[in-house]
């Protein structure tokens, strides 16, 4: 299975359409901070802040639309995304968006401190990451730019995050952080 799904993120990753609509993305500060207080007071140091304080400084970073990989290694784009909620330009957390059914963008789930910490740390060349590739399977994540995906060369436009350096890379000379290309990805399947 893991081979199929570096084959998946090497060849088909091409694929995949400029399906954003996260531009369109707008929630005001009241939807924020509403959501915001969903945290249980006394909780807030779980969900990546200091203080309840913090939560009407708050703003929305760049969203990252949700590319699932599935079991047979096949993308399917997700009617999901996440939003960093940053705070002094740290990512804290991250909401669970979805379109709803009135065709209105809801802040459905919070949570993901780690992993928004994590993603703020991605720079990929000179663009900040508006593409999740997950696994929910296998608990595996990449960051991407959605640009460069669909741009001739493919070149160094996947990053592969914490849970997938664990189960993919490691002991194969990769190290965390580091922009893989096409060729690099290939190289490691034939390992």
């Amino acid at each position: 299975m893991k081979q199929i799904i570096f084959l998946f993120i090497t060849f088909y990753a091409n694929s995949m359409l400029a399906q954003i609509v996260s531009k369109d993305l707008n929630f005001d500060s009241n939807s924020i901070e509403k959501a915001l207080n969903l945290i249980p007071v006394g909780k807030e140091g779980n969900f990546g802040f200091n203080t309840r304080e913090e939560f009407t400084d708050s703003k929305l970073g760049v969203p990252l639309m949700v590319a699932k990989i599935n079991n047979d290694g096949k993308l399917s784009v997700q009617n999901e995304w996440r939003i960093p909620v940053v705070v002094n330009n740290e990512y804290r957390l991250l909401f669970t968006v979805i379109k709803n059914t009135k065709g209105e963008f809801e802040i459905v789930d919070l949570g993901g401190s780690s992993l928004a910490k994590e993603i703020n740390t991605v720079v990929i060349n000179g663009k900040s990451p508006d593409v999740l590739l997950r696994s929910y399977d296998f608990k595996i994540d990449f960051l991407s730019v959605n640009e460069l995906i669909n741009a001739p060369g493919f070149q160094n436009c996947i990053v592969p995050l914490q849970s997938a350096q664990n189960f993919f890379l490691s002991g194969k000379g990769v190290s965390l952080g580091e922009k893989i290309s096409k060729q690099k990805l290939t190289e490691l399947i034939l390992q």
